[in-house]
């Protein structure tokens, strides 16, 4: 059976330093979302990404019809227009 993970983060975190354990607040810096261009959005692989990864402004899927990716022009277009962190091609 595999492990499940239980516990729910808080603010006081037990930490381990050289052998003695101790408490202090944890800050954690808030995460910036990365943005991702997800190519061949109308596929199905394409379709299931964007539906799960659903966060406005960080994920955009094209299709084919909006991006060529044959054409390097408008490929370039597209990921300047965009300016993902990450391409994936579900193509």
């Amino acid at each position: 059976m595999p492990h499940q993970r239980t516990a729910t983060p808080n603010r006081t975190t037990l930490i381990s330093v050289n052998s003695q354990a101790s408490t202090r607040d944890y800050n954690p810096q808030p995460l910036t979302a990365l943005r991702v261009m997800v190519l061949g959005a109308s596929g199905l692989l394409g379709k299931y990404l964007v539906r799960e990864w659903m966060l406005p402004g960080c994920v955009f899927g094209l299709s084919s019809r909006e991006v060529d990716i044959r054409n390097f022009a408008q490929t370039r277009t597209a990921v300047e227009k965009y300016k993902p962190d990450w391409i994936i091609l579900t193509a």
